[in-house]
């Protein structure tokens, strides 16, 4: 059932997002060919006004892209688990928290396609070099593994776990912030009015909190590092820079998780 629930979650996500990406390429790929000098072009009339036009028109897209994604991301939670819709969802046999789950899932992976979408829009827009380069990377890449082998084994594998624990930092990033919005949605529903306006409210405190413990974090290490100075283990460090920002991270996605799910069983107040 949880399976069916991310398929019916991702869909309704991609029916809206996926225009918008097209666009966004499409307009990418008519900027491209707008500044790629031909003679052709450069001689029609009003062609700089027409860079203009497109250049601006891919700005907008661009905002206007990232813009849906969050919006979609919102609207899926507000209205399915907040308003008439959430009758029928809790009837589902799913719990809560597997309903949450869906739908920061499906968000997580639109945010992915948005990404994707606007690298694909930058390479359109400087042109085929960019693809070429693109495909090269690999190459590359592999020829830099060899190369960082064959000079330090040691120092590739902490480089290779720190590459992973920054990528899993980004990751319990992404999903803090998903449910940064729900929680700070689910908390606004509570009231009996103004409940939107409510949801901003907490937004903004849930952030102030988080900042202050991000500060309190940092000057915890600088005290850390202070300490680590005075040991041999060279690569801790290293490790320490993605490994505290992590542990911090997930500390406040699951208090989210925590605070949505309790909210969404005891103190649930549908439209």
């Amino acid at each position: 059932m949880f399976r069916k629930l991310l398929k019916y979650e991702w869909t309704a996500l991609m029916r809206t997002m996926f225009p918008v990406y097209g666009a966004v390429l499409v307009i990418s790929l008519l900027n491209g060919i707008f500044l790629s000098g031909n003679p052709i072009l450069e001689r029609l009339p009003l062609a700089g006004y027409a860079k203009v036009i497109m250049m601006l028109l891919y700005i907008g897209g661009m905002i206007a892209m990232w813009v849906f994604t969050a919006v979609m991301v919102m609207q899926r939670f507000y209205k399915g688990l907040l308003r008439q819709e959430g009758y029928l969802m809790f009837t589902l046999p799913v719990k809560a928290w597997q309903l949450v789950l869906s739908k920061a899932l499906a968000a997580f992976f639109m945010a992915v396609c948005a990404t994707i979408a606007a690298v694909l829009s930058v390479g359109l827009l400087i042109g085929q070099d960019f693809f070429v380069t693109l495909g090269q990377l690999p190459g590359a890449i592999g020829q830099l593994v060899s190369q960082a082998l064959a000079y330090d084994k040691g120092a590739f594998a902490h480089m290779s776990i720190f590459a992973v624990e920054i990528g899993a930092l980004c990751i319990a990033a992404t999903f803090g912030g998903i449910y940064h919005l729900y929680t700070s949605m689910a908390l606004g529903h509570m009231s009996g009015t103004h409940k939107i306006a409510l949801s901003v409210v907490w937004y903004v405190v849930i952030s102030a909190i988080s900042n202050f413990i991000s500060a309190l974090m940092m000057g915890n290490i600088s005290l850390l590092n202070k300490l680590i100075d005075q040991i041999t283990v060279s690569y801790l460090p290293l490790h320490l820079i993605a490994l505290i920002p992590l542990a911090v991270e997930l500390i406040k996605l699951a208090a989210f998780a925590v605070i949505t799910d309790y909210i969404l069983n005891k103190k649930l107040n549908l439209e």
